[in-house]
C-alpha cells in the first residue's frame, strides 16, 4: 500500500480528509449540510485513489416519503479505528497539523489564502455552469434589468434553442455562457425535462400537502437525494424532478389563498433561476447534485395530470369553497313517533363511522381525513371528512365524481344508503333485523291499540244511530 499524501487544506478535498481524521463517520447529506457542496463521492473517490487513505463505506437504508414505502440505500464514509492508529503510527503529529490548518481555514482565520473576489466568482461561475451543463441541463441566461438582476427572462427567443440567429435562447453547452458578467441563469424545464415543485410559502404548502396527499414536505427537503434551489427569502423553497421520459402533460399549475401563491407546479415552457442572485439580494444556492437528480414521486405526476381534481382538494383544506357544504336533509320514517321505537338511523351511526363504510366500500384513505373513490383515474382524495359539524354527527363531502357528489355532507347511514343500498331509503332502514323486528312489533301493538279504540268508536257510532234523536216526547199544552 503507497503511503498516504495530504491533499491542499484549503479545498473541499481536504475538508473532508480533516473529518475523515477527525474521526467522523458522515454521508452525503451531512457534508452537504456544513460545506453546501454535493461532489462528496467525487472527493472520497480522490481521497481513496489519487491520495491513497484507507476509506470505508458502510451501506445504510431508511425509509423515504415515498408513497409506495420504497426505502433508500445511501453510504456513510469513515476510516476504521484500527486504520487511525496505524495512520497515526504512520504520519505523527503531521495529521494532527493538518487538522488544526483545515479548522483554522474553515473558521475564516490563521492560514486562509486570500483569493481575489473577482477572480474567485469567475471560479465559481465557471464551476457551476460546468456541473449544470455537464448534467444536460438547458440553461437561460437572464441579463439583468435597469443594473439589477431578474428572475425573469424577457429577451425574445429566450425559450428557444440557442443558435447564431437567436444569441438569447437556451443552451446545454458551457461554451455559451462567456462574458455574461452580472446575468442570473434559469433551468429551462422543457429542454430539460424536469419539473420545479416551487414554494412560496413553504409552512401553508407542508400544511395542505400532509392534510390532502399524506406527504411531508420536510422530508422531501431534507433529503439528501432531492435537488434544492434555495432561496435568500424566509419560509420559501423549491424542489427539482426528472420528468418521465415521453411525459407530456406540463406547464404552469398554481395554487393561490387571499391572492397569495402557495405553490406551483412548473414544467414545461417555463424556468427557474438556478443560479444568480435573487432581486431583493441575496443569491440562490443549488443543493444536490444536478447529474442525479430524482425522477418525480408518483403524486406529483398525478397533480399534473388531474390539476383539476387536486386542485379542489387543496382548496376545500385551504377553506376555499364555491358553496358551503350542507347536511342532507332528513327523511321522515314511517311511525317514528311511536314510543319505545328504536331509531335505526341513529344506531347505525352509532355503531359505525365515515371512514369504516368508505373502506368497506373500496375507497383508499389518502391523508389524515380524505379518501380517493374507487375507480378513480387520478389520485386526488375528493372525499373528506368533516368533524365539526354543528350537530357533533361525523360527515363526509365528496367534489369527486362518485354518488356521495350531490352538494351535501352524508353522515355514515347516508354513506351505506347511496352505496350498499342504491339510494333504496326503506331498505337502508333494515340494516339491522333485531331492531327491524322491534321496531315490527311495537308497531304492531300500536295498531292493535288503534284497531280496539276505532272498534270501540264504532260500536258507539252504531247505537247512536239506533236511538231516537229525542228519547223523551215534549210536552203538549
Amino acid at each position: 500500500m503507497k503511503a498516504p499524501t495530504f491533499p491542499r487544506y484549503d479545498t473541499l478535498i481536504g475538508r473532508t480528509l480533516m473529518r475523515l481524521l477527525s474521526g467522523r463517520k458522515f454521508t452525503h447529506r451531512e457534508f452537504q449540510n456544513e460545506t453546501a457542496s454535493y461532489r462528496l463521492s467525487s472527493f472520497i473517490e480522490s481521497l481513496r485513489n489519487r491520495h491513497h487513505w484507507p476509506i470505508e463505506t458502510k451501506e445504510e437504508t431508511a425509509r423515504t416519503s415515498d408513497p409506495v414505502g420504497r426505502a433508500a440505500t445511501y453510504g456513510r464514509y469513515r476510516i476504521e479505528p484500527e486504520s487511525l492508529k496505524w495512520l497515526r503510527e504512520l504520519l505523527g503529529e503531521r495529521i494532527d497539523k493538518f487538522i488544526e490548518a483545515v479548522q483554522r481555514f474553515e473558521q475564516g482565520g490563521g492560514n486562509r489564502r486570500p483569493i481575489p473576489n473577482n477572480l474567485g466568482q469567475a471560479k465559481v461561475i465557471i464551476q457551476e455552469i460546468n456541473a449544470l451543463c455537464a448534467a444536460g441541463l438547458a440553461l437561460v441566461p437572464i441579463p439583468p434589468l435597469n443594473g439589477k438582476p431578474t428572475k425573469a427572462p424577457t429577451a425574445k427567443g429566450w425559450n428557444q434553442r440557442r443558435s447564431r440567429s437567436n444569441p438569447n435562447g437556451y443552451s446545454n453547452n458551457a461554451a455559451d455562457f462567456t462574458n455574461l458578467k452580472g446575468f442570473n441563469f434559469g433551468i429551462y424545464h422543457g429542454a430539460s425535462n424536469t419539473l420545479a415543485l416551487d414554494l412560496d410559502n413553504v409552512n401553508q404548502a407542508t400544511s395542505v400537502f400532509s392534510d390532502v396527499a399524506g406527504l411531508s414536505l420536510s422530508d422531501w427537503l431534507n433529503d439528501p437525494r432531492y435537488c434544492k434551489i434555495k432561496s435568500p427569502k424566509q419560509n420559501r423553497g423549491k424542489l427539482i424532478f426528472k420528468l418521465p421520459v415521453g411525459f407530456d402533460v406540463v406547464g404552469l399549475k398554481q395554487l393561490k389563498h387571499d391572492g397569495q401563491v402557495i405553490f406551483e407546479l412548473r414544467s414545461g415552457n417555463c424556468q427557474d433561476v438556478v443560479y444568480g442572485k435573487h432581486p431583493d439580494g441575496g443569491e440562490y444556492q443549488l443543493i444536490g447534485n444536478p447529474a442525479a437528480i430524482p425522477e418525480a414521486p408518483a403524486a406529483l405526476l398525478d397533480m399534473l395530470q388531474h390539476w383539476d381534481a387536486w386542485k379542489q382538494c387543496f382548496e376545500s383544506a385551504l377553506g376555499i369553497a364555491v358553496e358551503p357544504s350542507k347536511i342532507a336533509p332528513r327523511k321522515l320514517q314511517q311511525a317514528e313517533h311511536i314510543p319505545g321505537r328504536r331509531d335505526p338511523i341513529h344506531e347505525y351511526n352509532q355503531a359505525n363511522s365515515v371512514q369504516a363504510v368508505l373502506l368497506a366500500n373500496g375507497y383508499k384513505q389518502a391523508g389524515r381525513d380524505r379518501f380517493i373513490r374507487p375507480d378513480s383515474e387520478s389520485k386526488a382524495p375528493g372525499a373528506v371528512i368533516m368533524r365539526n359539524c354543528a350537530d357533533g354527527i361525523e360527515r363526509v363531502y365528496s367534489h369527486g365524481g362518485d354518488v356521495l357528489n350531490d352538494g351535501y355532507a352524508h353522515d355514515a347511514f347516508d354513506c351505506f344508503c347511496l352505496l350498499e343500498c342504491g339510494g333504496n331509503f326503506n331498505k337502508a332502514l333494515t340494516w339491522n333485523a333485531d331492531i327491524t323486528k322491534h321496531n315490527q312489533q311495537i308497531w304492531r301493538e300500536q295498531q292493535a291499540q288503534y284497531d280496539v279504540l276505532k272498534s270501540y268508536d264504532s260500536t258507539q257510532e252504531a247505537e247512536l244511530k239506533t236511538k231516537p234523536l229525542f228519547p223523551w216526547r215534549p210536552r203538549r199544552d
